[in-house]
């Protein structure tokens, strides 16, 4: 299926990025199926989107180095790569600056509004309501308390699945830009916050079937999550290293 979407959708762009250079019946002719394909092509990103979700591989990157390990992997091998923890960004990137200080509630309501604009942008066409008796007692003096609290809140209430369902977008645009239409689609899903691995491991195995785990410098948490390959430096060599040995694991699935 995946495939079948893919072939169309190379079709369309071609038809919707044609050139009409004669003002006659036959570029009138070019001009409406231009015009039809680039109406067409929405509708088949999201099928592919859809599609994608059962051929994603995801496998988390954490440790002090987990960064520094995608960019590397992703110059040397074109590897995709993503942000695990990019719903939260997202969210502390609307909220104002004066949210510091304010009462836990407020906070979650702002938290909330501004979820459902990313949640309309992104396509994420149902999810629970945001539980505001969460915040109880959580105090937001400084940027840290907040971003735990965001992580708290929507955690609490959407679960951690969330933020693989978010990052669905950005590792479509990275598969439709490779024009992807294989069977395992591999990403790098970069996780600093180590107390969400062993969730978003999980989570992302839900989402697709399997996960990997790979960890880049130091940890500092003890995880329960198998590790496939541990890294202590980033270097081209230890990188390539690290992904044959998640390629053999593919190989097996």
């Amino acid at each position: 299926m995946l495939s079948a979407i893919m072939e169309e959708i190379k079709k369309l762009r071609a038809k919707a990025g044609a050139d009409v250079l004669t003002a006659n019946n036959m570029a009138q002719n070019h001009m409406a199926r231009k015009r039809t394909a680039q109406l067409r092509l929405p509708d088949l990103v999201r099928d592919y989107r859809t599609a994608l979700s059962s051929h994603i591989l995801p496998i988390i990157v954490t440790g002090s180095e987990a960064s520094q390990f995608a960019a590397t992997a992703k110059e040397k091998t074109g590897t995709a790569a993503v942000d695990g923890e990019a719903v939260y960004a997202e969210i502390l990137s609307r909220l104002p600056k004066e949210v510091i200080g304010m009462a836990p509630k407020n906070v979650s309501e702002l938290i909330s509004r501004h979820f459902s604009d990313i949640a309309g942008e992104s396509g994420i066409l149902s999810y629970p309501a945001i539980n505001h008796k969460s915040s109880k007692g959580f105090v937001v003096n400084n940027t840290s308390d907040l971003e735990k609290f965001v992580k708290k809140t929507i955690n609490s209430s959407l679960g951690v699945e969330i933020s693989p369902i978010f990052s669905l977008r950005a590792i479509a645009e990275q598969a439709l830009e490779a024009e992807f239409s294989g069977n395992l689609f591999p990403v790098l899903v970069v996780v600093k916050d180590e107390s969400l691995v062993d969730s978003l491991v999980s989570a992302y195995s839900k989402l697709s079937g399997a996960s990997f785990l790979l960890t880049a410098g130091d940890v500092s948490a003890n995880l329960n999550s198998e590790v496939l390959a541990k890294t202590s430096e980033t270097d081209e060599e230890q990188v390539l290293k690290a992904l044959t040995k998640v390629k053999n694991k593919m190989k097996k699935l």
